[in-house]
């Protein structure tokens, strides 16, 4: 049978051999180096510290390059309210006595914000006709140090001292107080302000400011009544929100408004929930 092709000539063999094992070595390096971008490179390369070199040696099975240990998981973040709203925490809140609740006020809360509820000094808030629920939640935030920025520092202590039951009691007291008579001073402030508290701004994704904090508690639970706070109270916590300072307001709610809004714009809303005297 005659052969395919005709023998190589053993000269012409001797010749073609390196050529042979370097396209063979030439291959496989390609091999490996694919290999590597493919499985390790690749994967690895949106990791902190990720090292090109020491990838491709590892890969490569060379020694002295060891694999570098599991980054650190990050901290959990801490919940933005201790607060569960069960039906148990409701209960509570609607059981508070307001006599023991006087009581309690008088020696712990009223250097601050006054016996009846209206700040002795206007970076504090007046409690006088505010949500049971908004001052609960409060201190359970200042309690637990999910409060941050402004007097949490001042309220941390205070809130430490009292356990539900007594926080339900001075909620009961200060919700029962009659309010600062006063009306919205929507003369005092430009429309556009006036809009943002009462239609809010589609375009901004701003809901009305009203539609959670007015007067008729309709917001969620534990959202604060506005009118009749003072302007710097008011203020400081719209930039405190902003900046991401205080962040006890749950699923981030004040925070993203907040930023959304200009200082003028916190600065109009404050005079606006201010007020004016009311008749």
């Amino acid at each position: 049978m005659m052969p395919d092709r005709p023998a190589v000539p053993a000269e012409q063999e001797a010749l073609d051999r390196p050529w042979r094992v370097w396209a063979s070595i030439a291959v496989g390096g390609f091999v490996l180096v694919s290999l590597g971008l493919g499985f390790v490179l690749l994967p690895a390369s949106k990791e902190a510290g990720f090292d090109p070199l020491a990838a491709i040696c590892r890969a490569a099975g060379i020694p002295g390059f060891r694999e570098p240990p599991p980054a650190a998981a990050p901290p959990t973040a801490a919940p933005a309210s201790q607060v569960a709203w069960t039906g148990a925490t409701r209960a509570l809140i609607g059981g508070g006595d307001i006599e023991r609740g006087a009581t309690i006020a008088a020696e712990v809360c009223a250097a601050c914000h006054g016996e009846d509820g209206i700040a002795v000094d206007p970076s504090y808030p007046n409690l006088a006709h505010q949500s049971a629920a908004t001052i609960f939640k409060q201190l359970q935030d200042f309690k637990a140090g999910s409060r941050q920025g402004g007097q949490a520092e001042v309220m941390a202590p205070f809130a430490q001292e009292l356990d539900e039951r007594q926080m339900a009691d001075v909620a009961a007291y200060y919700a029962s107080r009659a309010p600062r008579r006063g009306v919205p001073a929507t003369t005092a402030v430009r429309p556009d302000i006036v809009q943002l508290a009462t239609i809010g701004d589609t375009g901004r994704g701003l809901p009305a400011c009203d539609s959670c904090h007015g007067a008729n508690y309709s917001g969620p639970e534990g959202a604060a009544v506005l009118l009749g706070q003072s302007v710097p109270y008011l203020e400081q916590q719209l930039r405190l929100f902003a900046t991401g300072e205080r962040d006890n307001d749950l699923f981030g709610r004040m925070r993203t408004i907040a930023s959304r809004l200009t200082p003028e714009e916190m600065h109009g809303l404050a005079i606006y929930y201010g007020g004016l005297p009311g008749r």
